[in-house]
């Protein structure tokens, strides 16, 4: 090609050529390509060109690096993945040759196809995109592709392991029960900051553990279901065990209503309710029946945050020779065990063995969460019989001393009378009385008949006895030692 001279001993042969479909697909068979020089003379000669062998194959394969799965917008990893009827699976990728693992540019009409479901997809600039639906009967099938209406020669070329496997799941998880805590019973507030919480769920093929949750609200309890929460949350649940189907799955999940519930908030009476959500890998949801915001899978009472007050040695002194009016001590002590301070309302009754009541004090005794509380007071009987004391706190526990017997008032007569008399008001009467008997006395001694009278005095007249009398009141005024009603 380059050179002076007319004639050159160096050349360039061109050749291009295109093989159409219908090539013998036989890639066993090499061909060589040669090339013959013949003169003007006709002689010839050959030239084998050893380096340019070549084979043909139409043989093609899936290139699996490009090849995707897509559920309900959710692409789909691993070698198997489960769906539920009738479900539409997307897919797309590419194809290459298999011997060279150049893309493949020409158009060809593809087929998809799940357990006998098939669905035809274009080929188009070397890559598909196409839907196929999945079966309805539950079974376990694999996905491939195929050429429809494959030039003559054209193939494509199966992995050994199937592209994908799809499991035909048609029965969604359901509840089965909780194990713990047993259903109705009192949570207690020492439990609150690790509630451990076991249940089983039935699965037949295969649970989505990554997705099931247990949700939880607090609520007031005893005002319905359409109170607002509290506090709520959700923990993920975990597999006790290694096995995420069958018929009986545990899972267990542990929550902190420690940290979540406020102090001003646990001296109210409170509920738990709590229900499970998650999937299984088809996709489908737990059942919601009886399993729901508005229709809790369960629900627990909270240990309410309340005082809980005790009796202790109720008393009564003395207790024995107790007469009316006598003044008696009553005492009792109350120890409050609760988590909370509070007021009891205290009231103090003496109950007669005919049953009959009488209230005797009220009183609101403030006592602080763990302390004790002393409550004495001074009481009279007023009425003889048997009874005893009975000590009630209002919507609370009671206690009552033991039976006693009140006598009559033994002090009855005029010591008693003086007994009950002030002091002094005694001493003023006694100089009174003695005054008095004094004056008795000196008023009523008898006068003296004089022996010497006057030889010139004369002795009166004799009078009667009535004019003695009426001149004697006329005269005299009564003496203090008299008595004016005789």
């Amino acid at each position: 090609t380059t050179g002076d001279s007319i004639f050159t001993s160096n050349g360039k042969f061109i050749i291009d050529f295109i093989l159409q479909w219908g090539f013998d697909p036989d890639d066993s068979i090499y061909r060589r390509p040669s090339i013959m020089l013949s003169d003007l003379n006709g002689q010839s000669t050959v030239l084998e060109l050893y380096d340019l062998d070549w084979r043909f194959s139409g043989e093609m394969s899936i290139d699996k690096s490009s090849l995707e799965f897509t559920v309900d917008d959710e692409l789909l990893t691993g070698d198997a993945h489960w769906v539920q009827p009738r479900e539409d699976v997307n897919v797309k990728g590419e194809i290459i040759w298999s011997m060279t693992g150049r893309s493949v540019s020409q158009s060809l009409d593809l087929l998809f196809e799940i357990g006998g479901n098939q669905a035809q997809v274009d080929f188009i600039n070397g890559s598909f995109n196409g839907t196929i639906i999945s079966p309805i009967i539950k079974n376990s099938y694999y996905f491939e592709v195929s050429l429809r209406n494959s030039p003559n020669g054209a193939s494509i070329k199966q992995p050994i392991n199937p592209l994908m496997w799809f499991v035909i799941d048609d029965s969604p998880p359901e509840m089965v029960k909780i194990n713990y805590p047993i259903v109705n019973e009192l949570i207690y507030e020492s439990d609150w900051s690790d509630l451990e919480i076991e249940l089983l769920i039935a699965e037949s093929d295969y649970l989505d553990i990554g997705s099931l949750e247990v949700n939880w609200e607090v609520h007031p309890s005893g005002f319905g279901m359409l109170t607002n929460s509290i506090v709520n949350g959700s923990s993920n649940l975990e597999l006790l065990g290694g096995k995420p189907y069958g018929q009986e799955v545990p899972l267990f999940v542990s929550i902190n209503l420690q940290d979540a519930i406020l102090e001003e908030d646990r001296d109210q009476a409170l509920e738990l309710r709590i229900w499970v959500t998650g999937k299984d890998m088809a996709g489908q949801e737990i059942s919601s029946e009886f399993n729901a915001i508005d229709a809790p899978l369960s629900i627990w009472q909270l240990e309410q945050q309340v005082p809980e007050y005790v009796f202790q040695s109720p008393e009564i002194s003395p207790f024995r020779d107790i007469s009316v009016g006598d003044n008696v001590e009553l005492a009792v002590l109350i120890k409050n065990s609760g988590e909370a301070s509070g007021f009891a309302q205290l009231v103090v009754e003496r109950v007669e063995s005919n049953g009959a009541r009488t209230r005797i004090h009220a009183q609101e005794i403030e006592i602080q969460s763990g302390g004790t509380g002393i409550f004495s007071h001074q009481w009279s009987p007023d009425r003889e019989g048997t009874m005893w004391i009975e000590f009630v706190i209002i919507n609370g526990p009671s206690a009552q001393t033991e039976t006693f017997y009140v006598e009559e008032d033994s002090s009855g007569g005029l010591l008693g009378g003086f007994g009950e008399i002030n002091p002094v008001l005694l001493v003023i009467i006694f100089i009174f009385t003695v005054a008095l008997i004094g004056l008795l006395i000196f008023g009523l001694r008898k006068p003296q008949t004089p022996t010497n009278m006057p030889n010139n005095q004369k002795p009166l007249p004799r009078m009667s006895k009535a004019q003695a009398a009426a001149y004697a009141s006329q005269q005299h005024a009564n003496s203090p030692g008299e008595n004016p009603y005789q």
